[in-house]
């Protein structure tokens, strides 16, 4: 495999390090998503609060520290968030899916005869 120059590589490091502000409206906007399911998951009767609050925390802190240069904080906030799913998956998968009533029988479901089913005014479907 070949190399590109050094010289090559730092100009087109320095390129994609230009300061731009569309990716830090992006990571705010994905900070807002998360705070905003972490709330909706913390309201929730059926998930515990705090698996809310651990997605919420680890998905905050995963968006702002990917692009930093410390993995281990990286890590640290994947797995909290990691955590925080794991959490509320096992949560939910143990939740009692029963329905409260019962189905209705046949006798009970309401059923229409051709008679009831024909238009008002004697008027029959050609």
């Amino acid at each position: 495999m070949r190399h590109s120059p050094r010289d090559t590589a730092i100009t087109v490091s320095r390129h994609l390090a230009v300061d731009i502000k569309a990716v830090d409206l992006l990571t705010l906007a994905g900070v807002a998503g998360f705070v905003f399911l972490a709330m909706c998951l913390y309201r929730s009767q059926q998930t515990p609060r705090a698996s809310a609050v651990l997605i919420g925390l680890g998905g905050m802190a995963t968006m702002v520290t990917s692009q930093g240069p410390i993995p281990a904080l990286v890590m640290a906030s994947a797995v909290i968030w990691l955590v925080g799913q794991a959490w509320l998956a096992l949560s939910l998968s143990r939740i009692d899916r029963t329905p409260s009533q019962p189905a209705p029988t046949v006798e009970q479901t309401i059923t229409y005869t051709h008679a009831e089913s024909r238009p008002r005014g004697g008027a029959h479907p050609m």
